[in-house]
């Protein structure tokens, strides 16, 4: 059994107490072929991979290359994203999946499920502050 485990990020929370989230280190591969870390939340309630618009221009894609989308749920009203096809690492395995880059700047980058969580069963674990990527075979 292949499985990739990853610590949960320390973070303070509004009030200053300290807060612990699940987050995972995928690598995204650049226009170029070559690869980034990116630090993401590991979101089940996600359903595709959000970063920004930043994050596209580092990775050399061209923003609204990508198919335009609008996004509800991360803040007060709907988003606009780009959905570009790309290349992730999450451990050793590599996936060709949807990524949106949102135009706002100050959204959570989220590792989503649609390419992602298919391939592993995903565990979280807050008492022992880790989530499991489990490679489904």
């Amino acid at each position: 059994m292949t499985v990739f485990s990853f610590p949960y990020r320390e973070e303070r929370s509004r009030s200053g107490t300290p807060v612990f989230r699940p987050s995972v280190t995928v690598e995204l591969q650049d226009a170029d072929g070559r690869w980034h870390p990116f630090r993401l939340y590991a979101d089940a309630g996600a359903d595709i991979t959000l970063l920004r618009e930043a994050d596209c221009r580092t990775l050399g894609y061209e923003l609204e290359a990508g198919e335009q989308q609008f996004m509800g749920g991360i803040g007060p009203g709907l988003i606009r994203t780009f959905v570009h096809q790309v290349r992730m690492r999450l451990g050793t395995v590599e996936l060709f999946c949807r990524v949106s880059f949102a135009t706002e700047i100050s959204v959570p980058r989220l590792l989503g499920r649609e390419g992602v969580f298919d391939h592993f069963r995903v565990c979280y674990d807050d008492v022992g502050r880790l989530t499991d990527f489990i490679l489904l075979t």
